[in-house]
């Protein structure tokens, strides 16, 4: 059973009156918000990521600079 499939049925399960229109726009909304969620973790890490590599850069410079004066 593939996951849409699973989704499907239990969206009939928990709306058993919903056509297969609404079933359809009900699954491309838990689609669209599932790659959202994944979208804004992933611009999360980039972030971070980003501040790491600056405080890399930032550490490296110190020490360029300590080793420098001796």
């Amino acid at each position: 059973m593939t996951i849409f499939s699973w989704r499907n049925e239990a969206i009939k399960e928990q709306m058993p009156g919903a056509d297969d229109e609404t079933v359809a726009i009900l699954l491309a909304v838990n689609c669209l918000s599932t790659q959202l969620s994944r979208e804004i973790e992933f611009d999360d890490k980039e972030q971070e990521l980003e501040s790491l590599r600056y405080k890399v850069v930032a550490a490296k410079q110190e020490q360029s600079k300590i080793e420098d004066s001796l």
